[in-house]
């Protein structure tokens, strides 16, 4: 949580995208705190601010390997999180409202944990679903990504050679 809010009337939960962090992303270079949590709480002193991770890296890194993980997996990590804050702050009883900025892949991993939310049966994920009033996304690749499509075409000379 980047800012909290005893009588809070919404909260506004930031979702970093691909190669990303909940803190890294939303911190401008040269920086040391996320601008969210250094320019929102005085404009909007009654919202929690808040910030969800999920492993993000889909090619290996500095000695740990690639998530494994289905989209649908790390849509259930910002969900579970948010769920468990809310209730510790008693969401529930105002009917808090929910607005999402997020960036990249965290636009579609919000978009399914949405999507999860309003079919699931626990009432916590539910009410998620319920209160959300916007989702502000930044750069959400909706129809695909030309990235996606250049790992495809770089197998394709590994194809050629099989045998």
């Amino acid at each position: 949580m980047w800012h909290g809010c005893e009588k809070a009337t919404v909260d506004i939960c930031f979702i970093h995208g691909l190669a990303g962090d909940q803190n890294r992303t939303w911190t401008t270079l040269g920086q040391s705190e996320p601008w969210p949590k250094k320019l929102l709480p005085p404009k909007l002193p009654s919202a929690r601010i808040l910030t969800y991770g999920y492993d993000a890296y889909v090619m290996a890194r500095g000695g740990s390997g690639a998530s494994s993980n289905r989209l649908s997996d790390h849509a259930q990590n910002p969900i579970n999180d948010l769920a468990g804050d809310r209730a510790r702050s008693n969401a529930a009883a105002t009917r808090r409202a929910i607005i999402f900025v997020t960036h990249s892949l965290g636009g579609l991993v919000c978009k399914k944990g949405l999507l999860s939310s309003r079919i699931s049966g626990n009432q916590q994920h539910h009410e998620i679903f319920e209160n959300t009033r916007g989702v502000i996304p930044l750069g959400t690749p909706h129809w695909g990504s030309w990235f996606a499509e250049w790992g495809t075409e770089a197998c394709f000379p590994a194809r050629t050679f099989q045998v």
